[in-house]
């Protein structure tokens, strides 16, 4: 789903406060190979990020790459 009001509000904050801010697609193994690369898209680009930067996760999905990411910003 697309990010909500709320979500970027959280991300205007972080990025004005200079707070790391990690952006999760969860659920993401539901989708088909296209419509998971057009999903990342879309939300990579509403939280003005390149694809590569989003996090994504899903029942079928290693999540090293977010523990990964978390490491990187303690």
């Amino acid at each position: 789903r697309e990010p909500g009001d709320a979500e970027l509000a959280i991300r205007k904050v972080a990025a004005d406060n200079d707070i790391p801010l990690i952006v999760v697609a969860t659920k993401i193994d539901v989708l088909g190979r296209a419509e998971r690369e057009k999903a990342i898209k879309r939300l990579a680009g509403a939280y003005a990020l390149q694809p590569a930067d989003v996090v994504v996760t899903g029942e079928k999905v290693d999540i090293g790459a977010f523990w990964a990411r978390v490491a990187a910003i303690l």
